[in-house]
This record gives structure tokens, sequence and C-alpha cells, in this order.
């Protein structure tokens, strides 16, 4: 087989560097550029209610680096973060959520973007291949979880009666319930391969950090069966009385947003 020349092979290589950037180039769309800042806003937001997002997307980076000061900057960067979450794109959307944090410290559409972040952190970020393995958020995502509710703490703690503090709230306790429901099957894989240290251990932390959800009945039970193979009857027994306290109170763990709901749009246009 014939062996490509060094000379060769380095100008195929050039010539498949240039190629992708020009691909790079013709994907931000410069001919938007040209356009004045009210106009390219108007298309934008024109194409977001028309769930363009795509295009949307483009346009609203196209006027993020053209304008990068000013309200429709600003605003821009609010729509972007509602345009990534509808496009499925958590992790973006995330971080323009962050972004728009850090840049505008003192904005009072922090709320709303404190909001979505936590909104974008709950619905996960594995791929299709985990979202098929997993099909329930908290089996495969509790650290976007745990973002998820730092967000929404941190948006009750700033401004506790926000327009988006009541469902902020519910979503806190639905992301609490999955927070415990990930730790609880950890603890079971552990009992099923009879690690029952590693899983005592485990349903322990489970009922410290994430007492009264929708898992702590399931959480005692299993623990109450661990400490009876390691031989703890006393402890098996306490744990034994407070399931049959638990059963005569109130149900535990409400559960909340168990069904998508679409975020709200951003709060103010140009």
């Amino acid at each position: 087989m014939p062996r490509l020349a060094p000379r060769a092979f380095r100008t195929g290589l050039a010539l498949c560097g240039i190629a992708l950037l020009a691909l790079a180039a013709c994907s931000r769309s410069p001919h938007y550029s040209h356009l004045p800042e009210a106009v390219l806003y108007r298309r934008a937001y024109n194409n977001l209610i028309a769930a363009n997002y795509a295009t949307a997307t483009v346009q609203l980076n196209s006027l993020r680096a053209t304008y990068p000061y000013g309200h429709y900057a600003r605003q821009a960067a609010l729509d972007l973060v509602f345009a990534r979450l509808m496009e499925s794109d958590v992790r973006r959307a995330a971080h323009e959520a962050q972004r728009f944090i850090h840049a505008n410290p003192r904005s009072r559409y922090i709320p709303y973007a404190l909001y979505m972040e936590g909104i974008a952190y709950s619905q996960g970020r594995g791929g299709p291949v985990a979202n098929f393995l997993n099909p329930h958020p908290s089996d495969r995502n509790s650290h976007g979880l745990r973002r998820a509710f730092a967000a929404f703490r941190a948006l009750l703690k700033r401004d506790p009666h926000s327009r988006y503090a009541p469902d902020a709230r519910q979503r806190m306790i639905a992301v609490r319930n999955a927070l415990a429901r990930h730790q609880f099957l950890v603890a079971d894989f552990y009992a099923r391969k009879k690690a029952w240290v590693g899983a005592a251990r485990r349903l322990v932390r489970l009922l410290d950090r994430y007492p009264d959800t929708a898992t702590t009945p399931r959480a005692l039970a299993l623990l109450q069966r661990c400490y009876g193979r390691l031989g703890e009857h006393a402890l098996a027994a306490r744990i034994g009385r407070v399931r049959a306290a638990l059963a005569t109170s109130p149900a535990h763990g409400s559960a909340s947003h168990e069904t998508a709901v679409e975020p709200p749009p951003p709060p103010s246009r140009p």
C-alpha cells in the first residue's frame, strides 16, 4: 500500500483545518451582525415565541457578541436561558443562567435566573443512552439535583416573596425526594450484595440528611433488616417502633411536580 508523503500529509491536515474553520465561521452566522440592535433582538424574540429555538439561539448569541452592553444584551442573556432549556440543552441552560447571575449580581431578574438554573439542573444531564437505561432522573443525576436544590434555596434566601418562590419551594420537595431515592437505591444495591454494614451506613445518612421524604418508610424497613442481619437486635427493634409510629402519622414526603411543567419565559421585553 503506498504511503502518503509527510509534506502531502501536512498539506492535507492544513486543508482539513481550513475547512473546519470555514464551517465554524458559517455556524456563527455573521450576517446578523450588521443589523441594528433593536431589529436583531426583535427577530430573535419572534423566533423565540414561534418556537424556532435554534434560530433564536444563533440570533441571540450574535446580538450579545455584537452589542455586549445594555438592556438588549441583558434581555438576550435571559432569553438564551429559556431557549437552551426548551432545546433540552440543560447544561448550557444552567451555564447561561450562571453567566447572567455573575454578570448582573444586582439585577432584579436574579430570582428568575436562579429559578431557571434550578429547573435546568433538576432535569438531568444524562445522554440518551443513560436516560434509557435509568429512566428515573434521581438514578443518574444526584449531582445535578444537589445543584438544583442549591439554586432554589438561593432564590428563596434572596427573595422569599418572589413570584417564583412558591413553585421553587414545591420543586425543592420533589428534589429532596429524588435525592433520598438515589441514596436508597445505592443502599439497596449494597443490601442485595449482602454488604449490610455499607447499606446500613448509607441508610443512616439518608435518614439524617433527608428526613420526612417519600422514601423514609422503605429506608426504615431496609435499615431494620440490615440491623437484624448484623445481629443488632436492639437497634432493629428500635427501628421497628419508629416504623409503627410512622404508620399512624400523616403521609411523609408529599410529592410535587411529578410531570414536567413548562418553564416561564423571561420576565420582561424591551
